[in-house]
């Protein structure tokens, strides 16, 4: 199967800076694509998300099939690199844990595809009319004795609403969510920082993924997004890659 992919990020019309950073990246079968957003109201939120995909990166340009006996250990090494990555942030301030990111790493690897995740960005897939959130959203709206309890109404309200309950470098520890799968033909992603989900909801993702393909480019589709984002008047820093299996 044939992989395509193409990353954009934009500081947005509101943000000083671009605390976004972006990772792609190709090893023989090995694909590495990354999203990282540094957290607002913390300090260095750009070399925080920079250091993350340093750190892809490296692993990524290192990559060779002899080190691996299957998938499982391919994944058990981007796990301990992001944990790797987490240490590095958690220190990375004077006050340990006052800098960090939110990551999405998204994996091919011959038939198989992996996400990991920690924080609140996001990977989408879209396979005929399967449309899915392939990340868990590490918010204290999710925490599951909130959401259990407390009536939807009452979490929109409360000050915590949102609020980052994991994310690289924001605790000593890191254990990111990873969620694996089977590649399928025609099978359309986008992994994206929150820049673009708070203004364009899921049904416009859905509808963008459609479009690969059919009437979009890869290409089309991250620089349309953005452009959308735009616009909107991209408070905030916006991040994506697009990718299609054919």
């Amino acid at each position: 199967m044939k992989v395509e992919f193409f990353a954009g990020t934009d500081q947005g019309l509101k943000r000083k800076r671009n605390e976004d950073a972006i990772y792609s990246g190709r090893n023989g079968e090995l694909y590495a694509l990354c999203v990282a957003d540094g957290i607002g109201g913390l300090s260095d939120g750009d070399k925080a998300s920079r250091t993350v995909c340093d750190k892809v990166g490296r692993w990524c340009r290192e990559f060779s099939e002899e080190k691996y006996r299957g998938f499982g250990d391919l994944i058990e090494s981007a796990v301990n690199m992001l944990k790797e990555a987490n240490g590095a942030v958690y220190c990375m301030s004077e006050v340990p844990g006052r800098c960090g990111s939110t990551v999405v790493l998204f994996i091919v690897w011959h038939e198989h595809y992996a996400v990991l995740s920690a924080g609140d960005s996001r990977a989408y897939m879209l396979h005929r009319h399967e449309f899915s959130l392939l990340t868990h959203l590490d918010i204290w709206d999710n925490v599951p004795e909130i959401a259990m309890n407390l009536p939807p109404e009452m979490i929109r309200t409360n000050k915590n609403h949102g609020k980052l309950t994991s994310a690289v470098g924001i605790h000593a520890e890191l254990n990111p969510n990873v969620r694996t799968g089977m590649l399928k033909k025609n099978m359309r992603f986008i992994i994206c920082s929150d820049g673009l989900t708070k203004v364009c909801h899921d049904r416009y993702v859905r509808k963008q993924l459609s479009k690969i393909g059919a009437w979009f480019s890869v290409r089309k589709c991250v620089e349309s997004s953005i452009n959308e984002v735009l616009s909107k008047g991209a408070p905030d820093n916006v991040s994506l890659i697009a990718v299609r299996v054919s």
